[in-house]
């Protein structure tokens, strides 16, 4: 008897969490980014951004997601003549996004992100590695907004700005120097994503 009691508990939680619809699937793009605060202006730094995605519609036209995501970061001096460096920070990035339907297959897109440093990387004018002046902070707390665009039931184009939030800077100032609304330097980056659904309840 307890062991049927237990096999229909089982097949009832399973039941409701199948019942939940959640979509999910894989995400690969583009990223172009800068560092607020290094005195390198322009999004020149290029990198990948690839890992999954879980998401769940909460009302007709909103939804909750979750991403898992390697996701690259940082700053690049293009211009010679500056004796200034570049960077590469690589993180894990773990954001939550809330998405709201405008228009036919198109959603707007804030999110709350968590990045989890795995590499940082200083180079110099000729790109050789360069001893880092302090260690950027081990997580990175920023926010997004975006735009989603439904090509069809299986793949949606995102677009992206995040920036760092302004109390939670990834390192201080070469100075020291700290305003309330200027910490330190902060991740700023626009990326470009392609989202694959391989699972949608639509």
């Amino acid at each position: 008897m307890k062991k049927t009691i237990s096999l229909i508990c089982i097949c009832l939680i399973c039941n409701d969490i199948l019942s939940q619809s959640f979509d999910g699937g894989l995400i690969a793009g583009l990223t172009t980014s800068q560092i607020s605060g290094d005195n390198l202006g322009g999004f020149n730094k290029l990198g990948v951004a690839i890992g999954f995605f879980t998401q769940r519609n909460i009302s007709e036209k909103s939804k909750l997601k979750f991403e898992l995501s390697y996701f690259q970061k940082g700053s690049k001096n293009n211009n010679l003549n500056l004796n200034l460096n570049s960077f590469k920070l690589d993180y894990i990035d773990a954001p939550f996004y809330f998405s709201y339907l405008v228009q036919q297959n198109t959603f707007i897109q804030f999110g709350f992100h968590t990045g989890f440093l795995l590499l940082q990387k200083e180079t110099d004018n000729f790109g050789s590695n360069v001893e880092l002046r302090d260690n950027f902070n081990a997580v990175d707390f920023s926010t997004s907004l975006g735009i989603e665009y439904y090509v069809n039931n299986q793949i949606s184009l995102n677009t992206k700005f995040s920036n760092t939030l302004f109390f939670t800077p990834i390192r201080k100032h070469a100075s020291s120097a700290s305003l309330w609304y200027n910490q330190g330097q902060y991740n700023t980056v626009i990326s470009f994503i392609i989202n694959y659904y391989l699972i949608n309840s639509q």
